[in-house]
């Protein structure tokens, strides 16, 4: 979608404002793919959530340690960076839905 708004006399200011109707339309289809992670990871909890309650203690740790390099991780290239974080918040929700209220995961300082 960002090779569309400079051509509608937007130029790089796609993160926080649009000077258009049309170019509002194409930042909220850029974000919009995460709001469709969320809803497929909310339909398909019942799948995955045991798999990843069976992980040993410390490959979950490895793989929450990975989720938040993901959210972390810098890039200069926009689609890239929306991918890496992404994936990161994606793994992020899912390893909290997985070990849920009962775990240490949801209040631990950081991840709040």
């Amino acid at each position: 979608m960002n090779f569309a708004l400079p051509a509608i006399g937007e130029g790089q200011q796609i993160y926080v404002a649009s000077k258009t109707l049309l170019g509002s339309a194409l930042i909220t289809l850029r974000y919009s793919w995460f709001f469709i992670v969320g809803i497929i990871l909310a339909d398909t909890v019942r799948f995955w959530q045991p798999a990843l309650q069976q992980l040993a203690s410390g490959t979950s740790v490895c793989l929450l340690i990975l989720c938040l390099a993901l959210l972390c991780a810098p890039s200069t290239i926009s689609h890239v960076s929306d991918l890496i974080m992404g994936a990161g918040a994606a793994g992020l929700v899912a390893i909290t839905l997985a070990y849920g209220a009962n775990s240490w995961l949801p209040v631990w300082p950081p991840i709040l």
